[in-house]
């Protein structure tokens, strides 16, 4: 079923982001195999930019809500003190990584129809068919890297590119019953057990705690035996190929983490928790540094690296931003996740009732929104495809969340279509 209030440039303009949005995806799987980075991040940029090209050359019309003026700002303050950086090269370029996918935020808010949300619902197995078939090349013929010292091979992702998946998992379980083709959906459905089989076998903590609380918060939502009985269908099966096909190279990946799941493990020890305190001793040495950052914009691994116990950038997005722009700049950040959740949730309390359908859409948008709040303290600001493919669902989302305020438009639209048909 296609959706009738589509216009032809917004579905080229919806294809044609997807089709990027993928690409990221499958580029940022070869991100451990250029050793310079400096391919793999140009071939995104050339991918991006010509989508930006693009639309430029077909006149879609871009909108913006004063709602997007906290990142736009945010995006300013780190260029302007980008100036004073030792590595100007380096925080320039991580700060296209960082600004792209803003981008796919209005370009996902001047979207008038439904038919982004009929797309993905009914392509979103590309993400997951990429994942899984990739997942399965490397690990039968032993190309790429492992995680974890023992474990399954992840190629040459990094952890970025696995967000995508996930959270495409996630979107899955969320909007499966509106899958069309039947065919589609049990394809769907192998993928969906495949990809929850291999995360688990991954054994990464933050990508498996996104999963579970994902998962959670569906059944919270539509908490009835007829769906739970599905859920454990899905679970059952994807431990059945758990324990038959990963589970050693599992517990070898568990051996390789034990101090991580022992009784004596605490997080206050870790890396990435002390690594934050490192970054304000620094910053507070030149109080004017607190407030409007370090001047070493993405510049963090130099200057931190050496206070823990390895060689990375700061592994905690908050702790970035106040390291790039102090309070000035995380306040900015915060101020823009709080405006997201506020919208979400609020227009996710007005059509209750009114459409399920809709209802559906703005507690995913809820729900994704504080997972990305939840996963930004195991870092991903700089994560091109994993921002870009959520900022874009935002940004429509935020165009949806009009209708709020707009009841006239809303029942016109319900009039014209009873069951008001998003999917």
């Amino acid at each position: 079923m296609n959706n009738q209030f589509a216009n032809s440039l917004e579905k080229k303009v919806v294809r044609a982001a997807f089709w990027v949005l993928f690409g990221n995806t499958v580029i940022e799987s070869f991100l451990l195999y250029f050793e310079d980075r400096f391919t793999i991040i140009l071939f995104q940029l050339l991918l991006n930019f010509g989508f930006f090209i693009y639309l430029l050359f077909k006149k879609f019309k871009l909108r913006y809500t004063k709602d997007f003026l906290a990142p736009f700002l945010l995006i300013i303050l780190f260029l302007v003190m980008s100036i004073f950086s030792s590595d100007l090269l380096l925080s320039l370029n991580m700060l296209l990584k960082f600004s792209i996918p803003f981008a796919f935020l209005f370009i996902g808010y001047s979207l008038n129809s439904f038919y982004l949300s009929y797309f993905i619902v009914n392509y979103v197995w590309v993400f997951l068919a990429y994942f899984v078939f990739y997942f399965l090349i490397v690990n039968y013929f032993g190309i790429g890297y492992e995680m974890y010292i023992g474990g399954v091979k992840t190629g040459f992702y990094s952890l970025n590119g696995l967000y995508v998946p996930v959270f495409s998992l996630i979107f899955v379980l969320f909007f499966y019953q509106k899958i069309l083709n039947r065919k589609v959906k049990i394809f769907t459905f192998i993928l969906a057990v495949l990809t929850i089989a291999i995360s688990f076998a991954i054994l990464k903590r933050t990508l498996l705690l996104i999963l579970f609380l994902g998962l959670i918060a569906l059944i919270f939502y539509n908490f009835n035996w007829r769906f739970l009985s599905r859920i454990a269908l899905v679970v059952l099966f994807s431990g059945l190929l758990f324990f038959n096909y990963f589970y050693s190279d599992f517990l070898k990946s568990l051996e390789s983490r034990e101090s991580r799941f022992n009784k004596e493990y605490d997080i206050t020890q870790e890396g990435r928790f002390t690594e934050n305190f490192h970054a304000y001793t620094i910053l507070k040495k030149n109080p004017e540094k607190l407030i409007f950052g370090s001047r070493e914009v993405f510049n963090d691994r130099k200057f931190i690296s050496h206070t823990i116990y390895d060689d990375r950038e700061l592994h905690n997005s908050y702790a970035r931003i106040f390291w790039n722009g102090g309070f000035l700049g995380l306040g900015l950040f915060l101020f823009f996740y709080w405006v997201q959740i506020k919208t979400l949730y609020l227009s996710l309390n007005f059509f209750k009732k009114k459409s399920r359908n809709i209802e559906l859409l703005f507690f995913f948008g809820f729900i994704l929104v504080l997972l990305r709040f939840i996963s930004d303290f195991s870092s991903g600001i700089t994560y091109l495809g994993f921002n870009a493919f959520s900022y874009f669902i935002i940004g429509y989302l935020f165009n949806l969340s009009k209708y709020k305020t707009n009841s006239f438009k809303y029942k016109h639209r319900t009039r014209t279509n009873p069951k008001l048909v998003v999917f």
